[in-house]
Order: structure tokens, then C-alpha cells, then sequence
């Protein structure tokens, strides 16, 4: 496909390009490990602590994320854009569900149970280098795509999440 800019034609930009790179860099658990050490101020060292548990296509038909791990209790998610998304804490919380799905699935965990099972913490990053003037750090939350009713602004959310137990 050819698009044209200032009466010049360009090829159209191959935005799984810079995606796919994303995840070569990071398909060895060494460079994974000290990118989440960067990005957590933490320091460790072995590679053999984190589990890697990408989404991939084929399993998932349409859920593909970049790359996705467990290390010390936290289920981490990262992304790459190359073009800015206000959307992605929806697709956070679609790739999450899988990735806890899976979780469930592969640690044979109850969830139909009357006792509470514990899960990893989710942690979510988007690296962003399109083109748009963004700033190097933002914060996108759930809760500012939910179209909520007021009844519910007043009651305690975590992570735009809310559960009301009723004894009944």
C-alpha cells in the first residue's frame, strides 16, 4: 500500500514492524529480567525465576500480546505501541483474563470453592514510540472508560473493579 505526504509516495508504514522487534529483544528471559529490574527498581538475577506466559495467537484466535510473565507473585503484562491508544487498559483487562485463565487452568486452582484463592498481582506497561507528542509517562486507568452510574462513583473501587456481596 502506498500513501502520499507532501506529494511524495511512501510506502505505508508495517505497524506489526516495530511490534514483532519488541518481542525478539525481549524473547530471552535475561533482557526480560532486566527491563522488569528497570522498570521496578528491583535487582534480581536469575532468569530461571521468571515464567514466561504469553499469549500466543494460535491458542487464543485473536488475543495476542507482547509479552506477558510471572516473577515473585506478579503477573506482569507488557505492551508495545506504535500508535498512541487510550483504550488499552480495556485490552489490559482482555489479555488479563486470559492470562489469569490460563493460570487457573495450568495450576489446577478451584476457583468454585468456598475458600478465597490468591492470584498473582497484575502489573500492566505500554511502551509508546509512534509519532504523536506524548508524555514519557502517563497513567490510563479503567475506570475513566467506564461509563459509571452515579450511584456507584461513591462506592470503594479497586482497579475499576467492584464486588458486592449479598447474603441472601
Amino acid at each position: 500500500m502506498i500513501r502520499q505526504q507532501n506529494n511524495q509516495d511512501y510506502p505505508a508504514a508495517n505497524r506489526t514492524y516495530k511490534d514483532g522487534l519488541f518481542r525478539l529483544v525481549f524473547q530471552r528471559k535475561e533482557d526480560l529480567l532486566s527491563l522488569y529490574n528497570a522498570l521496578n527498581g528491583s535487582n534480581y538475577s536469575n532468569p530461571d525465576e521468571l515464567e514466561i506466559n504469553t499469549l500466543d495467537n494460535v491458542l487464543y484466535l485473536t488475543m495476542k500480546n507482547d509479552v506477558a510473565f510471572l516473577i515473585s507473585g506478579t503477573m506482569n503484562l507488557y505492551e508495545h505501541q506504535s500508535t498512541f491508544n487510550p483504550n488499552m487498559p480495556v485490552r489490559g483487562l482482555m489479555y488479563f483474563s486470559k492470562l489469569y485463565e490460563k493460570y487457573i487452568v495450568t495450576n489446577g486452582i478451584d476457583i468454585y470453592t468456598s475458600t478465597p484463592k490468591k492470584l498473582p498481582f497484575p502489573q500492566y506497561f505500554v511502551f509508546y514510540n509512534g509519532t504523536m507528542d506524548e508524555p514519557d509517562r502517563s497513567e490510563l486507568k479503567l475506570t475513566d472508560l467506564l461509563d459509571m452510574p452515579s450511584a456507584f462513583i461513591s462506592k470503594n473501587f479497586v482497579s475499576g473493579m467492584y464486588c458486592d456481596h449479598a447474603e441472601y
